[in-house]
């Protein structure tokens, strides 16, 4: 027959494992009870707001006409 053997460093052990999720749980149930959570809420910053801005299109205008082209005419003087 197998003797139960009381390890007592265990204890310890479990103790320093569960202690933090402890303290974090106390620590959530205070800020909740005091309205931490609210006001750090309110703290955040609103989200952005952002618009669609339609691009301006530029209409094409038809190019300017070309320059008139003059003619030379030759004029021939008699005497």
């Amino acid at each position: 027959m197998a003797a139960y053997v009381h390890d007592l460093n265990s204890s310890h052990a479990e103790q320093s494992f569960c202690s933090p999720y402890i303290g974090l749980h106390v620590f959530i149930a205070w800020a909740l009870a005091t309205g931490l959570a609210r006001r750090a809420i309110e703290l955040v910053p609103p989200p952005l707001q952002t618009a669609v801005i339609d691009e301006v299109k530029q209409q094409d205008q038809p190019p300017p006409p070309p320059p008139p082209q003059m003619e030379r005419r030759r004029f021939e003087v008699r005497a």
